[in-house]
């Protein structure tokens, strides 16, 4: 098997993902890198405006983990999705003894589209989402997270009209992975998987304002005896 190095103007890669034969990285300068492998042969692919979008994620934070995943009705888009931990300026907090400094940590998600063309591709659409983190599992439509707003729980976060969903999880389960299948999310718990139907969910889309998304229960759960499922 023939290896194929790859330089990297970063030095080393936070994260790398594969849609469609077009491999994205992400350096530890927080740039953007595409490569397409066509007959044995693996050629870089240019990104424009992978400087301002590297400019932006340095101001957030470091990388914690990320999805790339592709527009079921155009091959040439990508969505990248990545999991940003933020470490907040130390302020200071005043009260009636001293001044105390407090670095607060925190967390969120970052989207950006890429689009490609014949000779290179374009970052659009770039968006936070300041009060979400914890990624599980990304498509163009929805977005699975473990916490929102600093409350741990399984989220559903619509990207079109960022209205949220809770998922109900049996007691004591942990989401450890999740995948979007059609119109089907399975998501693999600490000891079983449970299945949820996101059929009816299409009003959801329709932009702010606009009442806040219900909880919706599992369709399907099924437990995994004396196995305890870890990602």
């Amino acid at each position: 098997m023939k290896a194929t190095e790859v330089p990297l103007a970063g030095g080393r890669w936070q994260w790398a993902g594969i849609v469609n034969g077009t491999l994205l990285l992400l350096t530890a300068r927080l740039e953007l890198c595409g490569y397409d492998y066509h007959g044995g042969q693996l050629m870089e692919v240019p990104i424009l405006g992978t400087r301002a979008l590297a400019k932006a994620l340095r101001r957030m934070g470091s990388v914690r983990g990320g999805m790339l995943d592709n527009d079921p009705t155009n091959p040439a888009v990508l969505y990248l999705m990545l999991d940003f931990h933020l470490t907040a300026t130390c302020t200071q907090v005043r009260n009636a003894h001293k001044n105390d400094s407090v670095c607060q940590s925190n967390t969120r998600l970052f989207r950006c589209t890429v689009v490609r063309s014949m000779t290179d591709a374009i970052i659009r659409d770039k968006a936070r989402y300041s009060k979400s983190s914890g990624l599980v599992a990304a498509t163009k439509n929805w977005i699975c997270c473990t916490h929102h707003e600093g409350a741990y729980g399984l989220h559903l976060v619509n990207t079109r009209s960022k209205r949220i969903v809770s998922l109900t999880v049996p007691p004591m389960e942990f989401a450890q992975n999740a995948f979007f299948v059609q119109d089907m999310l399975l998501v693999m718990l600490t000891r079983c998987f449970a299945i949820y139907d996101l059929h009816d969910l299409g009003h959801l889309e329709v932009p702010i304002p606009a009442p806040p998304g219900p909880n919706l229960g599992y369709m399907e759960l099924f437990k995994m005896n004396h196995m305890i499922w870890s990602s």
